[in-house]
């Protein structure tokens, strides 16, 4: 018994050791681009494998202003309320507002939360993991964005004082599914 707990200490170090400790990390920046258009920067570390989906609400609001299903796609900045063109591979699909309506920009002076889940794969036990960041900003009366800070991050070794409600997100049929 105690060879088997020898072994499984020796292999979770050895698995730590090789597949490196470092947790995913990302981080989401807002900035206004050239022509005025709301930039969304989607920043990772080596151990994010990628974006699943990105939701922006205000707090007490009945609904997301924008949420979209990012399916991996490889971009590390959106526009907006816009939709990139499919790949063969990769694809966005937006599911709130529908299609082809485009989101209201969020109120300014207001917080608006912006919540990504991405997908990264854990060293030990070996697995495909998935998780959900969630940070702060508000539009300036300026037109600026200020960014209020993270609200919550799966690895920061924090307690945070706000508790962002999200509103709930309506089912959605399977692509090609008809009612």
């Amino acid at each position: 018994m105690k060879n088997i707990a020898t072994r499984s200490v020796v292999i979770s170090c050895l698995a730590l050791t090789l597949g490196g400790c470092t947790s995913p990390k990302v981080s989401v920046e807002c900035s206004r681009g050239e022509t005025g258009e709301l930039e969304i920067h989607l920043v990772k570390n080596d151990r994010v494998n990628g974006f699943l989906s990105l939701r922006v609400w205000q707090k007490d609001a009945p609904s997301h202003l924008w949420d979209v299903n990012l399916g991996y796609f490889p971009t590390n900045q959106l526009v907006y309320g816009e939709i990139p063109l499919r790949t063969p591979r990769h694809f966005m699909r937006q599911i709130v507002p529908p299609p082809p309506q485009t989101p209201d920009l969020p109120e300014v002076g207001r917080p608006f939360y912006i919540a990504v889940s991405f997908q990264y794969d854990s060293t030990w036990p070996p697995s495909a993991c998935a998780a959900d960041a969630l940070f702060k900003f508000r539009l300036k009366p300026d037109g600026d964005i200020e960014t209020l800070g993270t609200i919550w991050h799966p690895w920061q070794m924090q307690t945070y004082s706000e508790k962002a409600t999200e509103p709930k997100r309506k089912p959605q049929p399977a692509p090609g599914h008809v009612r």
